[in-house]
C-alpha cells in the first residue's frame, strides 16, 4: 500500500448517513428480530452500537476504525453466547472436552463463512476504493 493511500486511511471515518450504514443497519435489525424484543433492537440499532456494527463490516483499508479492532472481542463473544447456549441446551454435560469439540466445530472459520454466506453479510463489507 503507498504511503498517500495509508494516509488516506487515517483520515477516513465512519459515514452513519451512507447507503452501506443503511443496509447494515436493516441486516442487523433483520437477524435480531428473531432473538429479541423490540425495544432491545431498537437500542442496539442507535448510533452508538451501529458504529460498532458498521466498524465491524469495515475492510482495515478502509479506515482506522475497521473489523479488526473488533476481531478478538467478537470471537471471545461467540464463544462465550455459544457456551451459554449450550450449557442451556446439555445442562448435564460437564465434560470440557465435549464442549470444546462443539464450540471448535461451530466457530471454524468454514462453518462462519457458511453462516456469513447465508446472511449474505459479504455484500455489506465497506471495502477500500478499488
Amino acid at each position: 500500500m503507498s504511503k498517500h493511500k495509508k494516509e488516506k486511511v487515517e483520515e477516513t471515518a465512519i459515514d452513519l448517513s451512507s447507503t452501506k450504514y443503511r443496509a447494515i443497519q436493516t441486516k442487523i435489525r433483520d437477524i435480531l428480530i428473531p432473538v429479541l424484543d423490540e425495544k432491545h433492537v431498537k437500542q442496539l440499532l442507535t448510533e452508538e452500537p451501529m458504529a460498532l456494527f458498521v466498524q465491524a463490516f469495515t475492510h482495515r483499508y478502509t479506515s482506522k476504525l475497521n473489523s479488526e479492532t473488533l476481531e478478538l472481542l467478537g470471537d471471545k463473544a461467540g464463544s462465550f453466547a455459544l457456551i451459554l447456549w449450550l450449557k442451556e441446551k446439555f445442562p448435564d454435560e460437564q465434560r470440557e472436552s465435549a464442549l470444546s469439540t462443539i464450540i471448535a466445530k461451530f466457530l471454524s472459520k468454514e462453518k462462519l463463512a457458511i453462516y456469513s454466506e447465508r446472511l449474505n453479510l459479504p455484500a455489506l463489507l465497506i471495502k477500500p476504493p478499488e
